[in-house]
């Protein structure tokens, strides 16, 4: 059931169960797939690798972009829908640049709507965090002044507190990418990969560095390790989602195509690294 956003009672209560605040695990986005009332809209909740929660995305964009940031090694916390608090300081910045604040819609009297950012993402680099704000529009948007007002009070809000404010636009290559790495890491996310874990460092072995055949190079996991077809190619696709091997994520359609290209595969066997 969708939760009301209409007053400041509303948001009080909301902030009372904790919606907006924590981080990792405890975090709980300030909306959520639920709340959107729009049947026909995208929305999408997806389990973290990085974080293990539900993670909800209310674009296609946002969920490209959760996807990519996911399967990055130096992220270790994402956090979606999260809401520029205190309403005071979004609205005296909207003052100052001589911007309309976001208003609650169908309200008798002026409520200011809490503004949210789609994806504040923390980065861990050298043992040290650093936190990047990130808006999701399609380029077509950003021709709209009510949306750039609204991004400019948003750029303002995040670099007055220190930290780094950036718009995603997406294109083509991220859209190939994280379709592959939903490919490669949905059995991990839900937790289909126990039974094929064990196989992860005899398999990492039998896979040659450069392009090759998937059908070929599931034929021998089906043999050495006694597979079905359908765990010979889940093999495949969890040593690429736990990292194991490396390849080519802008290779079109990952799922669909014949062969992969594996770019690194620090476990290769002593002949099969000398033979590629």
């Amino acid at each position: 059931m969708a939760r009301k956003f209409k007053s400041i009672d509303d948001y009080e209560r909301h902030l009372s169960n904790k919606w907006g605040i924590g981080d990792a695990e405890t975090y709980k986005p300030w909306f959520t797939v639920r709340d959107v009332k729009n049947n026909t809209a995208f929305r999408k909740e997806i389990t973290g690798l990085q974080v293990s929660r539900q993670h909800h995305l209310l674009s296609a964009l946002e969920y490209y972009l959760f996807l990519i940031m996911d399967f990055r090694d130096d992220v270790v916390d994402i956090r979606e829908q999260f809401p520029l608090f205190p309403l005071s300081l979004s609205r005296k910045i909207a003052l100052t640049l001589g911007a309309d604040h976001p208003q609650v819609v169908g309200s008798k009297v002026l409520i200011p709507f809490v503004m949210t950012t789609d994806l504040l993402v923390t980065f861990r680099n050298n043992g040290k965090l650093r936190h990047v704000a990130f808006c999701v529009k399609p380029d077509e948007e950003l021709c709209k002044p009510k949306v750039l007002a609204k991004i400019e009070i948003e750029r303002v809000w995040w670099e007055s507190i220190g930290v780094v404010f950036k718009i995603f636009i997406g294109n083509d290559d991220v859209k190939t990418q994280s379709h592959n790495i939903l490919w490669a890491t949905d059995l991990h996310r839900h937790g289909l990969d126990e039974h094929l874990s064990p196989f992860l460092p005899n398999a990492a072995q039998l896979v040659p560095e450069g392009k090759i055949f998937k059908r070929a190079l599931c034929d021998i996991f089906r043999e050495k390790f006694q597979l079905d077809a359908i765990d010979a190619l889940n093999l495949l696709r969890l040593l690429i989602g736990r990292k194991v091997i490396e390849v080519d994520l802008t290779q079109n359609q990952l799922d669909k195509s014949t062969t992969i290209t594996v770019t690194k595969n620090s476990n290769l066997s002593k002949e099969l690294h000398h033979a590629s």
